[in-house]
């Protein structure tokens, strides 16, 4: 099922059920079986997508359950994120090839040598073991959760919190220009984007815009701190290896790139979190809030036949027939009207 709220949910019932299906979906990801980084992948995007549930209900959750479940999804993905690593890495280096100058070739070409040998290790396999059996675990304590409030009070308060989290974090990358604080930028540009993808059943075409924005923006700021990772793994090499020679060539081209993408970022993020927390978060409950009624709304008020695109046979064009607008009133009651006021 897609991860959304049902519009007819109370958030207790949204957390439960959705929380579950992402449970399940990252346990039958992370396999012995599955196909190495991809599986684990797919898992980490699981768990991330767990997470952004609890923080949105967050302000109806216990706090000791909040940082309890937060914290157990949290080290699942820490868990498998040196599996993970050791496969972006060389996807990393592809990436960054298009950029590099012919000086540059014989560095990448160690570094490539290097990375091949970083496959999924013995140790992946207990990795994935322990992160199966905890997944196992978890779902009694999701199955259990429990969301205070049957209104949407709670979730207006965390969509507020996760948008002010992203704007303070756009404001503070570009302020100190850290790897560390563009990494929680991201972090909180992907927690937004998936606030609006639960709460996009409220109006698809609208919400659609700020997924597609928000997840642009975080494969933007992915790339880059891709390239974090594999300066840091450059760094962390031994003098002796030959992937180290030449080094210093490969950190200043991923730098560059790095700053490139950023540059890329800014307008981006401008442009996402130009609205002020308390007025997005109030037009997303609105919207949710009419959606809830329209839903309920008799047929003949909601089941119209949309409008259609037929040919004129006479002018040779495509013109729309829309259909005939419901009345707001009976016709008799509007002829009587009518003759009255003459």
């Amino acid at each position: 099922m897609a991860y959304r709220i049902k519009l007819s949910e109370t958030p207790q019932q949204a957390v439960r059920r959705a929380g579950l299906e992402q449970i399940e979906r990252a346990y039958l990801a992370v396999s012995p079986a599955g196909e190495g980084g991809s599986s684990i992948h797919e898992t980490r995007k699981c768990l991330k997508r767990i997470r952004a549930l609890l923080r949105l209900v967050r302000p109806g959750l216990d706090e000791d359950d909040f940082r309890r479940e937060n914290a157990r999804y949290r080290d699942i993905a820490r868990m498998l994120s040196p599996e993970r690593d050791a496969h972006i890495l060389p996807e990393t280096l592809l990436k960054l090839e298009p950029y590099a100058v012919a000086a540059d070739s014989k560095s990448i070409g160690a570094m490539k040598d290097h990375l091949r040998l970083m496959q999924l290790r013995p140790a992946a396999s207990a990795a994935i073991g322990t992160a199966q059996t905890l997944l196992s675990q978890a779902k009694t304590q999701m199955a259990d959760l429990l969301v205070n409030g049957d209104d949407f009070d709670p979730i207006e308060k965390g969509l507020r919190n996760g948008y002010r989290r992203g704007r303070k974090h756009f404001e503070l990358a570009f302020l100190s220009a850290t790897d560390e604080n563009f990494h929680e930028w991201r972090k909180s540009v992907q927690l937004h984007w998936r606030h609006m993808a639960l709460m996009s059943r409220a109006w698809p075409d609208m919400f659609a815009a700020r997924v597609e924005a928000a997840r642009q923006l975080s494969q933007i700021l992915g790339d880059a701190q891709d390239l974090s990772v594999l300066i840091g793994h450059v760094a962390g090499l031994v003098p002796d290896v030959p992937a180290a020679t030449g080094t210093e060539r490969l950190v200043r081209l991923a730098r560059n790139r790095q700053q490139q993408l950023r540059d890329l970022a800014q307008p981006r993020g401008a442009q996402l979190f130009s609205l002020s927390p308390k007025i997005l978060s109030r037009s997303i409950i609105e919207t949710w809030q009419a959606a809830r009624v329209m839903e309920n709304l008799p047929c003949q008020l909601s089941c119209e036949k949309p409008a259609v695109l037929t040919k004129d046979s006479a002018a040779g064009e495509m013109v729309v027939n829309a259909p005939e607008p419901i009345p707001t009133q009976p016709r008799n009651v509007r002829r009587r009207r009518s003759r009255a006021s003459t």
